[in-house]
């Protein structure tokens, strides 16, 4: 599926630091290996680094939930997790 950021706060704070970015590239890689999907789309959160996302399939809305930060108050040992 391809991936389609339609807010882009939050994804430039987290390309922005280096610790985060590879997090969400290897989150984003790992996850998203939907195959009969035509895109997801990635929208910003509340939550600093974090996004909501829905799922396109045959034209329309599919899976949607929230791509979130957790453990921020060490970025280290933060990590991404799927929300549905």
């Amino acid at each position: 599926a391809r991936i389609v950021f339609k807010s882009r706060k939050n994804l430039h704070a987290a390309l922005g630091n280096g610790v985060i970015r590879r997090k969400l590239i290897r989150f984003l890689r790992d996850q998203f290996r939907w195959g009969n999907s035509e895109e997801i789309e990635i929208y910003d959160d509340f939550v600093p680094y974090s996004f909501f996302f829905r799922e396109i399939k045959d034209r329309k809305a599919g899976i949607s939930g929230g791509l979130i930060l957790h453990g921020q108050e060490d970025m280290k040992k933060a990590y991404y997790s799927m929300h549905t």
